[in-house]
């Protein structure tokens, strides 16, 4: 048997509503993984090794006034810092800390560079000028990637390496002044995934 619907105000105010819904543009909800920026913390290495040409190398690996040093142009490699970055982070930047001073009056100069293979290959060396003031020289920033591209396995201790050069840059420095290196630090800094779900509400272009 077929049934008639009756044309009355309800079903009429329906079809109306359903009309109006389907003119409205699209929501499209679409699942995203909330992200966090975070960092590792300092951390001190707890290898010092090849190049392995300065005086007294593994004194920089902690803050104790104990000094690494050297008086000509040479470099010295530091290694194992132990960072914990989590699966699935974007690296965002990286920070090399050096505690270091001029025994003289400053002007000599300390380079750093940093491998992701144990010294095969390098990032370009960034510089910092000393004085006769032990000083905390912080090189790269939180968004400073070094011009490298870092996999997550790239920091792990078999391959992760900060390599220290001193550097006399002419009659600013002394030819027999030593640079003193007390500490060298590393920092991570990463975007991370929490592990939660968002909803991100997006409309549709073709609505």
């Amino acid at each position: 048997m077929l049934t008639t619907l009756p044309n009355n105000g309800t079903s009429r105010g329906l079809s109306l509503s359903l009309s109006l819904l389907l003119a409205l543009p699209l929501a499209l909800l679409i699942p995203a993984a909330e992200t966090f920026a975070a960092d590792t913390g300092f951390a001190s290495p707890t290898t010092s090794g090849a190049p392995n040409e300065w005086a007294n190398g593994a004194n920089a690996l902690l803050s104790d006034n104990n000094n690494a040093n050297t008086s000509d142009e040479a470099t010295q490699g530091y290694r194992d810092f132990g960072f914990s970055v989590p699966v699935d982070s974007v690296i965002d930047g990286i920070e090399v800390a050096l505690e270091a001073e001029d025994e003289a009056d400053g002007g000599c100069e300390l380079k750093a560079r940093l491998s992701w293979d144990d010294g095969s290959q390098f990032t370009d060396r960034k510089t910092v000028t000393l004085t006769g003031t032990k000083t905390i020289h912080t090189l790269g920033s939180s968004s400073d990637k070094w011009g490298h591209e870092w996999l997550l396995s790239e920091f792990n201790d078999a391959n992760f390496m900060v390599e220290v050069r001193y550097n006399d840059p002419g009659s600013a420095c002394g030819n027999n002044d030593d640079a003193l290196l007390d500490h060298v630090q590393a920092r991570v800094h990463y975007t991370a995934p929490t592990g939660r779900i968002i909803i991100e509400k997006q409309t549709n272009p073709d609505g």
